[in-house]
């Protein structure tokens, strides 16, 4: 069990890096991070406050990319409208 706790603290140090901001503010994410969250060049990413931590993580799929992802889920889209200008939904 010794060896899973060292093994443990060692991957958590793996995850841990210190950055300095530029003269533009900006930082570079180091290589492990970038690989571990599938960051590629040109990546998005959603930056958010927590307490005082600045958290960085993947935004996720641009709204281009899901279009048509749930078409057929709600039926006839058409008749979808139309229920609706005429009032016939709950």
């Amino acid at each position: 069990m010794a060896l899973d706790n060292a093994t443990n603290e060692t991957n958590l140090e793996l995850m841990r890096s210190t950055a300095t901001l530029s003269s533009k503010s900006q930082i570079t994410i180091p290589a492990w991070a970038r690989r571990r969250l599938g960051l590629a060049p040109g990546a998005r990413v959603r930056l958010q406050i927590e307490g005082d931590r600045l958290v960085i993580e993947p935004a996720g799929k641009a709204i281009e990319e899901l279009e048509g992802a749930l078409q057929g889920v709600y039926g006839d889209p058409d008749g979808y409208v139309e229920a609706l200008r005429d009032d016939r939904l709950p």
